[in-house]
């Protein structure tokens, strides 16, 4: 079959060998590098740009050299810098002037106001005289701190009024304001409040020099200014002398009270000879000159305590019944005995 000229039109031109690939890659670096040595140079930044690295002589040519080398991991941003050391000095200076201004405000505070007076108030029983209150709290070694309202002073001044003859409990301490108007005008007065019990008296007492003083249920000695108690009981005596003995009687006076007669007994002795040997102890006086001894307190590790003693004697004064004629009974030892006069 005859060649049809127009299949010519159809075909592709085979190229010369001047226009090989290599060639026009050649020819295009060149343009590009004269462009680029034409153009003004860029203006200078901060940060200078590292230089690129030269293209290698081989270029890839096939796709995927071409897409490997577009997805090249790209240069780590550097990280912003951190503040500088000025911002903290600064920060050190104003915290200093802070504590300056903090200690010249709390040097320049204005003093408090001095205690203008004392009001107590007594709970259910006794009261002492406001004559020696005032002396109690001028006797108190921090009464020129009072007007601070230092909690650590108030509660010196608690257990300072707690340690005095007589006062049983202090519930509290505290300082208030109060408004007192004075010739037209109103100031503020600072108070010092006591909220205190005193002991109630139990027994009467006598000292050494003939001071009247009141014992109270537990022993302790109370001033003879409080009020007495509501019926009459023996006379303590010998207080001093008595040491343990004395709380040891007011138990004893509690065991035999309700058992026998209320004018039976006149005194008490707290540390009246016992026997021949000089030994003191307990020795109640009857009104009609009997001795009813009762012994010491540390007769207890015989087998003696107060429970059983104070049966023994009820039981005698019971049988005896009239003590004119007895001389001494005597409860110390494990079988009672009494002396006719």
């Amino acid at each position: 079959m005859p060649a049809d000229p127009s299949d010519d039109n159809l075909r592709p031109i085979t190229p010369t060998p001047s226009d090989s690939a290599n060639e026009l890659i050649a020819v295009a670096e060149r343009k590009r590098r004269k462009a680029a040595d034409e153009a003004p140079a860029p203006p200078s930044t901060r940060r200078r740009r590292k230089p690129a690295a030269p293209r290698s002589a081989t270029t890839p040519t096939e796709a995927g050299e071409t897409a490997a080398a577009a997805e090249a991991p790209a240069q780590p941003v550097a990280a912003p810098a951190r503040p500088t050391r000025a911002w903290t000095a600064v920060c050190v200076c104003a915290a200093l002037a802070l504590l300056v201004l903090s200690a010249a405000g709390a040097a320049n505070l204005p003093k408090p106001l001095p205690v203008d007076r004392v009001a107590v108030t007594w709970l259910e029983g006794p009261k002492a005289p406001q004559r020696e209150v005032d002396g109690w709290l001028a006797a108190f070694p921090g009464r020129e701190q009072l007007a601070e309202a230092n909690g650590w002073v108030m509660g010196k001044l608690s257990e300072h009024l707690l340690a005095q003859p007589g006062v049983g409990e202090v519930r509290s301490v505290r300082l208030r304001h109060d408004r007192v108007s004075e010739a037209g005008r109103i100031r503020l007065v600072r108070v010092l409040e006591v909220e205190m019990g005193m002991r109630r008296p139990y027994m009467p007492g006598v000292l050494a020099s003939g001071q009247r003083v009141w014992i109270d249920r537990e022993g302790v000695v109370l001033p003879g200014s409080l009020p007495g108690p509501d019926r009459r009981r023996p006379l303590l005596r010998q207080l001093e002398l008595g040491g343990g003995n004395l709380r040891a009687a007011v138990t004893a006076w509690q065991l035999i009270e309700p058992h026998i007669e209320t004018n039976l007994i006149g005194t008490i002795d707290c540390a009246a000879p016992l026997d021949e040997r000089g030994a003191r102890g307990i020795v109640f006086n009857a009104l009609s000159g009997s001795r009813l001894v009762w012994g010491r307190p540390d007769e207890t590790t015989l087998g003696r305590d107060p429970e059983t003693k104070a049966r023994d004697l009820v039981h005698t004064l019971r049988c005896q019944g009239d003590l004119t004629r007895i001389a001494t009974v005597n409860v110390r030892f494990a079988k009672p005995f009494y002396t006719l006069r």
